[in-house]
């Protein structure tokens, strides 16, 4: 009667084309340690790698490691600390997708959407790079902003310290010519096929507004998350994870 029920239940979920993951938290384990999530305004879930694993909907404390994607929707935000003193932090504003990963630095590979970066951890790595389709900014320590479209530009502000600013070729290659962008400054990089000088021009009134809101929300949120202790051997999510697939590939474990 057990295993009749059991074949009945997969029938079903073959045929939504998903399945809930009611164990194996192996499923939910990724490589390296990357950031937490310290705050969530609505909605946005988390790919795990290349897993297909789809971890919806996310919730403060949840974890993300090197090679996972988070999705931010349109309207919403979500906040995420890159050290346990929460003074590495990124406000991510939807629609945007950001895949994390490492290499010299630590990676936000971004093809559309605005991010706030708020680095201010002396103690901690602060090595990072924000790569989009036309541009790559690299800093050490600083708070800028970069905001991506898949069919346009790349705009990169600077509220403090220096972003030193790189536009990318039609193959994805950083170009040899690069500007230190100072704060209170900003640059716009256009996808072009052939090199053309970066340009540096002050920040609008609006960029500042922007930004001050930003601030708000980050000081704001680090404020109210206390200490949150992530839970890496299952991320505490297992009632969360669903497998997007297609039915012939899907897996149960019942």
């Amino acid at each position: 009667m057990v295993n009749r029920y059991r074949k009945i239940v997969a029938k079903t979920l073959a045929l939504a084309g998903f399945a809930l993951i009611v164990s194996s938290p192996s499923n939910l384990q990724g490589g390296e340690f990357a950031c937490q999530i310290i705050g969530v305004d609505k909605n946005a879930w988390i790919l795990r790698g290349d897993t297909g694993v789809k971890i919806t909907p996310v919730k403060p404390g949840d974890v993300l490691y090197y090679g996972d994607t988070l999705t931010v929707v349109r309207g919403n935000s979500v906040d995420v600390s890159f050290d346990a003193q929460k003074g590495n932090v990124f406000h991510i504003e939807g629609q945007t997708d950001i895949k994390i990963t490492k290499g010299l630095a630590k990676q936000l590979e971004m093809k559309e959407g605005r991010i706030f970066a708020f680095l201010d951890n002396p103690t901690a790595d602060r090595n990072f790079k924000v790569v989009t389709p036309t541009a790559v900014a690299a800093v050490r320590g600083t708070r800028f902003s970069v905001q991506s479209s898949s069919a346009g530009p790349t705009h990169i502000a600077t509220y403090e310290g220096s972003v030193q600013v790189r536009a990318r070729d039609a193959e994805g290659k950083e170009r040899k010519d690069y500007i230190v962008l100072r704060a209170d400054n900003k640059t716009v990089i256009e996808a072009t096929e052939s090199p053309v000088p970066l340009e540096t021009l002050p920040l609008s009134t609006n960029d500042t507004r922007q930004y001050r809101s930003a601030i708000s929300t980050i000081e704001k949120t680090v404020a109210q998350s206390g200490v949150t202790k992530p839970d890496t051997a299952t991320d505490g999510l297992v009632e969360r994870v669903i497998v997007e697939e297609d039915p012939a590939r899907t897996k149960y474990l019942l």
